[in-house]
């Protein structure tokens, strides 16, 4: 191994053993071919195809170590990727219902209670001028959206 510097050869095994662990840390291999490629590569150059990522596993957000999908503290960083399950889970099916009967309810029951008012008071705006046809129209996208919002964001509270 050369040294970065003057080109001359280095006989210190430390350093060579920190390069050897730099390099694994900052590679990976090709699915296809088997070639050790760099991290974030997305196509192998040697072959050509597509980095695939395995559906049971994701990439920790601190670090970028490839980690089981259910795991919940990177095993390399040691930070927390998956949130610790809540007690207050929220039924995506209930919190649609009540927006389906009253726009904003379900927001509320998400807690998200501001965006349930805001929403409930411009549905009853729209609602209130509906003879007028264009604020019923709108009137009836803010409660489709309504029951969508609420159905999905009580489907992510519960990840």
């Amino acid at each position: 191994m050369t040294n970065p510097e003057d080109g001359k050869l280095i006989e210190n095994p430390e350093y060579t053993i920190v390069e050897e662990k730099n390099f694994e840390e900052n590679n990976k291999y090709c699915t296809n071919c088997g070639s050790s490629i760099n991290s974030n590569a997305e196509i192998c150059p040697k072959c050509g195809s597509k980095s695939k990522q395995d559906k049971n596993t994701k990439y920790c957000s601190n670090c970028g170590k490839t980690i089981d999908i259910n795991a919940e503290i990177c095993p390399k960083c040691g930070v927390r990727v998956k949130q610790a399950p809540s007690n207050n889970s929220k039924d995506p099916v209930v919190a649609a219902v009540l927006s389906f009967f009253i726009c904003g309810l379900g927001q509320i029951y998400n807690g998200e209670l501001g965006k349930g008012l805001i929403l409930l008071i411009c549905y009853v705006l729209c609602f209130t001028f509906f003879w007028l046809i264009i604020p019923g129209l709108i009137a009836v996208v803010i409660w489709i959206y309504g029951i969508y919002d609420a159905y999905t964001v009580a489907k992510e509270l519960n990840y």
